[in-house]
């Protein structure tokens, strides 16, 4: 089991390396940009601990890739194993929905609902197999908006060093993903904006180590470098064609 589970986070990472290259061809960049996956700091650490995030986050930018190319159902399947792999992945299926919206809304719903419909199914079924309350959380990765930002710039101001120049990077990255989002809207910048709005509200626990932080936040690493070297009429906007 233990291989297994290196086996699986070394495919994913070839996966996903793979997947970003032809993502950054169809921005109309190198394909050589599909190492912003292998190199992403966040997918390197779910790597050391063999992680799920690795495999969640292939399994998205292939999700991206199938949509680029029209084959929505099979973008359908991909993002649903995503949230199943990670459940955060579901905030890259509402990202990619939103922009699929102003298209084809019944995709948009379909890539929204079915990612979460798998999610919260098997959610009920280990619930039900454990023999817990269906609400059972053991979560201690949120907070009220910045509570746990301003906790961890306190520590890293009184003890600086790696987490701090982490943190510093991470804030300023998402900065500009929220920029990269709203002025160049696209598939690509769409699929990781709800990892921003999420950022505000991780607890200090989470902010504190960048270890945490950039695993937290490790799509967001990927989709910037892609958006930056995208080249303009060639960026990638939801298709409307495809199965």
């Amino acid at each position: 089991m233990v291989w297994g589970l290196v086996a699986v986070n070394l495919f994913s990472i070839a996966l996903g390396t793979w997947a970003a290259s032809k993502v950054a061809v169809s921005l109309g960049a190198s394909p050589w940009l599909g190492l912003a996956f292998a190199l992403n700091p966040g997918v390197i650490f779910e790597l050391i601990i063999d992680g799920a995030g690795a495999l969640g986050w292939a399994l998205a930018v292939l999700g991206i890739w199938l949509i680029v190319e029209g084959k929505y159902r099979g973008a359908v399947v991909a993002v649903a194993g995503a949230a199943l792999a990670r459940e955060a992945m579901i905030l890259v299926a509402l990202g990619l929905a939103v922009q699929l919206w102003r298209d084809d809304r019944v995709r948009a719903i379909g890539m929204a609902a079915w990612p979460a419909a798998g999610a919260a199914l098997w959610a009920v079924w280990v619930r039900f197999q454990l023999g817990v309350p269906l609400l059972t959380s053991e979560s201690e990765e949120f907070d009220l908006p910045f509570v746990g930002l301003a906790g961890a710039i306190s520590r890293w101001i009184e003890e600086p060093g790696r987490n701090l120049f982490f943190g510093t990077v991470v804030i300023a990255l998402l900065l500009v993903a929220a920029m990269q989002a709203a002025r160049r809207p696209s598939l690509v910048s769409y699929s990781t904006v709800g990892f921003v709005v999420l950022a505000p509200f991780l607890t200090r626990q989470v902010w504190l180590n960048y270890f945490d932080i950039t695993r937290a936040i490790a799509p967001v690493f990927t989709t910037f470098v892609l958006v930056v070297f995208a080249k303009g009429s060639a960026e990638v906007m939801a298709g409307s064609h495809g199965d």
